[in-house]
């Protein structure tokens, strides 16, 4: 399948039995790499969506981990912080 620009109307007119009745080889051999059909872009998209949305829960349980890690650290910190200043104000 070819695809042209067809955003616009052209203002070049056509003169009669000018144009191409087919597509020379040369151009076709240019061509490299992979060609893709609509069908195979989608199945490559959903392919690459749902790749993106496994790395984004492992993202997502790691850092719910780094979270609750970081509160528990900080609830020592104060619980440490407030153990040495009761010592140092001499409480019971």
């Amino acid at each position: 399948m070819w695809y042209a620009d067809l955003d616009r109307k052209t203002e070049l007119k056509k003169k009669p039995g000018d144009g191409l009745s087919g597509i020379d080889s040369k151009l076709v051999n240019g061509i490299s790499g992979e060609i893709l059909s609509l069908q195979s872009l989608s199945e490559k998209q959903r392919s690459l969506e749902g790749d993106l949305n496994l790395k984004l829960e492992r993202q997502r349980s790691d850092m719910e981990f780094i979270q609750y890690l970081l509160i528990t650290l900080i609830a020592l910190a104060l619980g440490l912080g407030g153990w040495m200043l009761k010592g140092a104000l001499g409480g019971p």
